[in-house]
Order: structure tokens, then sequence, then C-alpha cells
């Protein structure tokens, strides 16, 4: 109040969040809804201090402006103990400015609001605000209505004896004084010991309205009683008051004492805060120290590890290098060795036939054909694949997925290579359930289905057996498996298959030669795919090579 007189109404802001917090706390609100509560605590804070402001000098327009402003604010974060506030005050400052129209819209919302949060106490004084504004427009069984709903929510006897006075004088006013003296009746025994809580005068006179002499005379004793015991207390106040004073002028000469030593507690705290100040220069320039420091480390540590990284990224070139060179070199090998031998062979056959053609037999021709074929035939198979194989290097190689039948793809790539599984007598068998169709490359599915056929034709035996056994797995992939009787390979060859670096080429139970690079590419190509490539074996028992798509 003293702020407000002074129109201090920045302190006003700054004093009125602990009057807000202290009604929160005796109001029962819990931390957690106090914090939503201060979230828009600088909005409605200034709302309140404004409505202070301008009721004091009943500006009544700047409370409407203000609090409609505040109304524009809201959002769903906004506390609903915060929206009753501000609807309730923009009615009141409608009220007053006699827009009674405006004003029962805005205390409608403020009771919305009230009656979604069971606000009781709050709905008490909205729907008396609504009486009034109904009893100001003459609509006086409206006026009664809301009186009597904010009856039933009022908890408090004050509120009770209030709002039933409210009621008694609007009947008294519609002509209804049996009414009015029922409720008057009513609450009687609540003004048995604070007469004046009541308006007596009211009481009289409906008393004597309806010629009850007696009551009429009791409730005035009680009112004479109450006036004498004011005018006691009034002597008791002005005893008060003397002491009051007294009071104040002894207070007034220990606050002249208070005020000395102040000064001298103002003269130690500035010498306290001197030293202080020293120690925070002291601590600052320490703390800037310790940061500069901490920076530089900072510093050194990231070129290290930026130095660090380059040097495990120029590790893993080398490796890449390592094995480009390594292929390289298997390549020439196979190039000098595998390509160029049969090459000589055919030129050493054509050549005997070129120089005596007719010295030999059609028997003898024959088989020269024959062996001048077989070699050609080895070099067409082994150039392709060193072919794909350096696409594959080389990231040339594209995949060009269709739909295929599988069954159709195994079938013509078995038929390729079936005349080098009849010279062994080999029983190729072929298993395959339903209907199957797979998206994938139909040139490089032959390609490895064939490297793997050929693989197995090598190591296995005269009279052997291959089969073929196309199924779907656990997983719903398409699943093909090439099993042989053959030899097999034991776990040490299994961890060198896929490496040409390390892989031991070994040749065939008929004696025939490979190069290793068949697997590796038909696995290669299989992962270009998205297709895995796994081989199963046994030493003595044979393989088994697993494709999934």
């Amino acid at each position: 109040m003293i702020l407000i007189k002074k129109n201090t109404y920045r302190l006003i802001v700054k004093y009125s969040f602990s009057v807000i917090l202290f009604y929160c706390s005796v109001s029962g609100y819990t931390q957690t809804s106090l914090n939503e509560f201060f979230k828009n605590y600088r909005t409605t804070d200034r709302v309140g201090a404004f409505f202070v402001k301008f009721r004091k000098s009943n500006n009544f327009d700047s409370i409407v402006f203000y609090t409609e402003k505040a109304i524009k604010g809201f959002n769903e974060d906004t506390h609903h103990f915060i929206k009753f506030s501000v609807y309730y005050k923009l009615g009141c400052a409608l009220l007053r400015k006699q827009d009674y129209f405006n004003a029962s819209i805005a205390i409608d919302s403020s009771i919305q609001i009230g009656i979604a949060h069971n606000l009781r106490k709050q709905l008490v004084e909205a729907y008396r605000v609504k009486g009034v504004i109904a009893n100001y427009k003459n609509l006086y069984d409206e006026a009664i209505d809301n009186y009597k709903i904010a009856l039933s929510y009022a908890d408090a006897i004050a509120d009770k004896i209030s709002l039933n006075t409210n009621l008694s004088s609007l009947y008294i006013d519609v002509g209804k004084t049996k009414l009015a003296l029922e409720f008057i009746d009513e609450f009687i025994d609540y003004n048995a010991k604070n007469p004046g809580v009541l308006d007596s005068h009211t009481l009289v006179y409906n008393y004597l309205k309806k010629n009850n002499f007696k009551k009429a005379s009791l409730q005035a004793q009680k009112y004479i009683q109450f006036l004498k015991k004011g005018k006691e207390n009034l002597k008791e106040a002005a005893y008060i008051k003397y002491g009051k004073k007294y009071q104040a002028e002894k207070k007034t000469h220990e606050y002249e004492l208070l005020k000395k030593e102040n000064i001298i507690k103002d003269l130690e705290i500035k010498k306290q805060t001197t030293r202080c100040n020293y120690l925070i220069f002291f601590y600052l320039f320490g703390l800037i120290f310790v940061i500069f420091t901490y920076n530089r480390f900072r510093l050194k540590r990231n070129v290290a590890n930026s130095l660090a990284k380059q040097n495990e990224i120029l590790k893993k070139k080398k490796v890449i290098l390592e094995k480009s060179n390594a292929n390289k070199q298997k390549l020439f090998s196979i190039i000098s060795h595998d390509l160029i031998g049969p090459f000589n062979a055919v030129l050493g056959y054509t050549k005997l036939l070129d120089e005596d053609y007719e010295n030999f037999t059609e028997k003898e021709r024959k088989k020269f054909i024959h062996i001048i074929n077989t070699y050609a035939n080895k070099n067409y198979i082994l150039t392709r694949s060193l072919l794909d194989w350096a696409k594959v290097q080389q990231d040339r190689l594209k995949v060009r997925k269709s739909k295929l039948n599988f069954e159709e793809v195994i079938a013509s790539t078995i038929a390729s290579y079936q005349l080098l599984a009849d010279k062994k007598n080999i029983n190729v068998r072929v298993i395959i359930g339903d209907k199957v169709v797979v998206e994938a490359d139909r040139i490089m599915m032959q390609t490895v289905i064939g490297n793997l056929f050929i693989n197995a034709i090598k190591f296995s035996h005269i009279n052997g057996t291959i089969i073929f056994k196309l199924y779907k797995n656990n997983e719903g992939k398409e699943t093909l498996e090439i099993r042989d009787n053959g030899i097999g390979m034991n776990q040490e060859e299994l961890k060198t298959l896929f490496d040409l670096e390390k892989v031991n080429i070994k040749k065939g139970t008929n004696n025939e030669r490979g190069n290793g690079i068949g697997l590796v590419m038909a696995k290669e190509l299989i992962e270009l795919q998205n297709g895995t490539l796994q081989i199963l074996s046994e030493k003595g028992k044979g393989s088994i090579a697993i494709i999934t798509i």
C-alpha cells in the first residue's frame, strides 16, 4: 500500500511476486503447479500492477486495455488460475464502466475456467459479480439464480452470510418478503455471536413488515448490544492508538541508533568488499590463465589426433596398394603361366598339322583338333574370367538386374559345362521345388554358377555326384546349394579360400590345373548383387557352396 501511494509501480511488480507466491502456497498449490504458474509471471504480474494503479485512479479504460492485452498473450502453458484472474479483473472493470454486456462475457469466461479446474472460492466471487450485473440490468430472477449458484460453491461462513444477505435484499426488491425471511432465518444461528455481520436494518425491517414484532425487537436489541460493544472498542482503539504513538517514538529513537550502527557496518562492508574485489581479480586472472593453458593443450591434442587419423588413412591406403600390387602379380602369374601355357600347346599342335598334315591319320588329326579345342575353350573361359575380375577391381562392371527364371539359368549354365562332368562320368542332379523367379544379373549369375560348377567337377572323383538344390532359407531368401562328394578341404584351406595372396592352388582329382581366381570372382560378383557366397567343406567328404539372393 505504501508503494501504491508513492506511485512506485516498478517496485509493486517486484514485491507482488512475493504476494503471489504466498497466496499460491496457502491455497494448496504444489511445487510443480507453482513452476507452471510463474512461467507467465512477468506478463500477469504487470497486469496486476496496472490493475492496482488504474483502479486507484478509477482509470477503468486502462484496466480493460491491459487485461485484454494479457488475454491475447495466453497460450496452452498459461496457468488456469492466471486465466481466471485476468478474465475476472476484466469483467469487474467493464462492470464499473457500466458495459454490462461485455462484462457478462468476461465473467462467463472466468466461470468456465473455474468450473473446469474446480476453483470453488473463485467461482463464489465470479457468480456474485454476475448476479450484480443482472441486478443492474433489472434481471432480478437471473440475479437470484447467480447468487444461489455462488451460494452452492461457498464454503466460508462469511461468504454464505453475505450471499444470503444479497438474496434477501433481492427478494425484498421483487416483493417476495416471505422468501427473504426464509434466507434470513436460515442463517440467524451464524449471526448469534456477531450480530453486526448481517445487515441488522434489513432484518428489523423484514420482521416488522411480516408483523413479527418479537423477532424484530430481539434483533434490534442484538444490534444495540453490537453498537455498545463497538463504542467500547472505539475507546480501546484510542488507547491502542496512543500506545502505538509511544511505541513509534521509541522505535524512531531506536532507528537513529541503528542508523549510526549501520553506517559503521557499511564502512566495514566496504572494506570487506574491497578485499573481495582483489580476491575476485586474482581468481579471474587465474581462471583466464587456466583457460589459456587448457586451450593450448586442446589445440595440441587436436593436432595430434589429426595426425593420428592421417596416419591411419595412410596405413589403410598402404594396405590397399599392397593388395593391389599382389593382385597384379597374381594376374601376371596367371597370364604368364595359365594363359600362355595353353597357347603354346595350341600353337604346337597347329604347327604339326600345318607342316605334316598328310602324314597323320584321320584319327590323329581329330585327336589334335580335340586337344586344340580343349585348350582354346580353357583359354576363352580364363580370359573372360580375367576380364570380368579386372572390371570388378576397377568398379567398371555394372549390375543389370532383371527378373530371372532361376531354374532356367541353372540349367543353361550346367549345359555349358556338362562335357567336363561327362569326362569324369559325374552324375549331376538338380533338385528344384516350385518355379522360382529372382531379380539378378543373368550374366553374373551364369558366371558365378559356372565357376562353382567347374570347381566342383575339378575336385570330384570319377563316378562322383554333384547336386544342385534350390530352396528358400529361414529368412525367406532364395538359396542355391552346389554339393559335391569330392576330396574336400581342411579349415586352414577354407580360411585362405578367397584371398588371392594366400590361396593354395592345387590340382584336381584328374590333375586339372586351377588359378584360384574363379572363387574370388564368384564371391565378388554375388556381393555386387547384395547376395552372399559361403563355402562349407570337410576333408575327404566333399564341399558345399551356398549362394543366397
